[in-house]
């Protein structure tokens, strides 16, 4: 009887950019991560800010601002239902 195994190769092995600490973190990962993140983005970030938050409930976060405004935000601003944030829970991008 002929036996069948199945391995499963491990593609990505560097741990997320905002788990990170950020003494790690180089300023070209935060702008490449910026421009994977933000397709849409042909600009540089203005700013970001990586921290962790620690006390009874642990965060850790990246937040950016961009370069310029993007034009799908001023576009509609103020609607409700527009899906303008990026936002990652329990190590996944939502």
């Amino acid at each position: 009887i002929p036996e069948t195994t199945e391995e499963f190769e491990r593609v990505n092995n560097q741990k997320p950019i905002w788990l990170r600490s950020p003494r790690e973190v180089e300023e070209d990962e935060y702008k490449e991560f910026y421009k994977s993140a933000f397709k849409n983005s042909y600009d540089e970030p203005a700013k970001y800010s990586h921290f962790v938050l620690e006390g009874q409930v642990q965060c850790k976060a990246i937040l950016y601002i961009p370069g310029m405004l993007p034009f799908e935000l001023s576009k509609d601003m103020f609607d409700e239902n527009s899906r303008n944030i990026r936002l990652y829970v329990k190590r996944v991008f939502i």
